[in-house]
């Protein structure tokens, strides 16, 4: 960065949401770093992996607002033979956390497939997914939410668009996924 103080960018209004509603200013900061990378090395093409789709969400909006000539590629989660995501913060947990996790990506994934099946009951899924994680030992739950994942609004969920968000802790471990089959 240069040495002048940087301005800080607000981008998109999807940033209340999610991460963003328990992680205050966390996307304006990402989105403000990016802008500045992107003005630095001018890039075609970038890459994002879905773990994080509602930063791949945000990105995009950077990316139009500032009309900037960047491509988005989006890469599907990368999982261990047990489901869970992988990330830099899975190294913070324990082998015995490390099975705990393994049941938010099992939990997300039967939650989507039940609401693709009934999406009059969404709500009810999202408490019951939530009371299966904290069941299996995670120690809180932050959000467990069922969005249209072009707008992360509960607007106009379709079975093309049902995406199920989690961000949970283990104990001091935040850890997010989402599942879209």
């Amino acid at each position: 960065f240069p040495s002048k103080k940087i301005k800080r960018v607000k981008v998109s209004s999807k940033t209340s949401k999610l991460c963003g509603k328990f992680r205050k200013g966390h996307f304006d900061g990402v989105v403000t770093v990016l802008k500045s990378l992107f003005k630095q090395v001018s890039p075609k093409i970038v890459f994002f992996g879905e773990k994080d789709f509602q930063q791949i969400l945000i990105v995009k909006d950077l990316i139009l607002k500032y009309k900037l000539k960047i491509k988005i590629i989006t890469m599907a989660t990368v999982r261990d033979r047990s489901g869970l995501a992988y990330s830099s913060r899975n190294h913070l947990l324990n082998n015995k956390q490390k099975k705990i996790a393994s049941y938010m990506f099992k939990t997300i994934k039967e939650i989507f497939f039940k609401a693709k099946k009934n999406q009059g009951k969404l709500n009810n899924l999202k408490l019951v997914g939530k009371k299966k994680l904290i069941n299996y030992g995670f120690s809180k739950v932050d959000y467990l939410e069922i969005y249209n994942e072009n707008n992360l609004s509960k607007k106009n969920i379709k079975k093309n668009n049902l995406r199920v968000f989690v961000a949970a802790n283990l104990g001091k471990t935040r850890l997010i996924d989402n599942y879209k089959n």
